[in-house]
């Protein structure tokens, strides 16, 4: 029997486990639709929506969600409002100029993510600052 090195030693895997068999996968694709739909369909989304867009014609939709076909969709089911999907420029330009925003009051150490918007647990300043050279 060949004697090996304290390299190969430590590349021999071994199963400490003791389930025989591994656990099924779920369809995650699904799990994050249902979840997905679950959240669209709360009672406080559908106030949230109603209250936003009272008497409102149009309401614009910019940032992430407005490339979002079915949030598009059911937001459109939720209000008589028109709702309005700018031009990728002006979509892609409002999200780097809100990013912006979010770094300079990082920087300045002012809060940045609000618990009121993000459901976290306290407003706080967060997010990482890279200079690059």
């Amino acid at each position: 029997m060949m004697q090996l090195s304290f390299t190969q030693k430590k590349h021999i895997r071994k199963n400490f486990g003791k389930l025989v068999e591994g656990l099924s996968i779920p369809n995650l694709i699904e799990v994050q639709k249902n979840s997905y739909s679950e959240f669209l369909e709360s009672k406080s989304l559908n106030e949230q929506l109603n209250d936003l867009s009272k008497g409102l014609d149009k309401v614009l939709v910019t940032g992430g969600g407005a490339y979002n076909d079915y949030l598009i969709d059911i937001i459109r089911s939720k209000t008589d409002s028109e709702i309005i999907i700018p031009s990728k420029n002006i979509i892609e330009f409002k999200e780097a100029l809100i990013f912006a925003f979010l770094g300079v009051l990082r920087n300045l150490n002012i809060n940045n993510c609000y618990s009121s918007v993000t459901g976290a647990s306290k407003d706080h300043c967060s997010g990482k600052i890279f200079l690059l050279n």
